[in-house]
């Protein structure tokens, strides 16, 4: 690494070494850094594209954790008498002020919405909805939603 210099002078020899670098050593030097560096710059976007992944994610199940919120909300909001529903809709029927009072709960262009009488469009609950099913199983009806990205959410009601 060190190279050692002799200087002539006055009749005697003056041995000293001088403190620099080889040209070899500086590109080794900055090849190894460079390596470094795009190692570290891939590890970045490797990563940011994860974070943005679990981002997404998580904003989708948090969509659907409000809508079951709305859906308990709904459920619970007054005593329902009676459950009617077919394979893409649910349809309940609660009493309010001893009158029976529908509400639709069906799948309408890639959203859940639900429905109320006399209104003409219905309020939405879940948007980027690929399908929904309504499944009985026994006595227990069951909500089964596969969202855009084709994740499955079962939940029964």
């Amino acid at each position: 690494m060190f190279r050692d210099k002799r200087i002539l002078s006055s009749r005697r020899v003056i041995s000293r070494k001088s403190n620099g670098f080889t040209i070899i050593e500086s590109i080794v030097y900055i090849f190894f850094t460079a390596i470094i560096f795009l190692i570290s710059t891939n590890l970045i976007f490797d990563s940011y594209k994860l974070y943005i992944q679990n981002q997404e994610i998580s904003r989708a199940y948090n969509k659907m954790q409000n809508f079951y919120i709305n859906l308990d909300s709904i459920l619970q909001k007054d005593i329902i008498r009676e459950v009617e529903f077919g394979e893409t809709y649910l349809i309940l029927y609660r009493d309010k002020d001893n009158v029976l009072i529908s509400k639709n709960i069906i799948s309408d262009k890639e959203s859940l919405g639900a429905k109320y009488p006399g209104r003409i469009s219905p309020n939405i609950l879940l948007k980027e909805v690929k399908d929904f099913k309504v499944i009985q199983k026994d006595k227990l009806i069951y909500l089964k939603i596969i969202d855009n990205n084709g994740r499955a959410f079962i939940r029964c009601i």
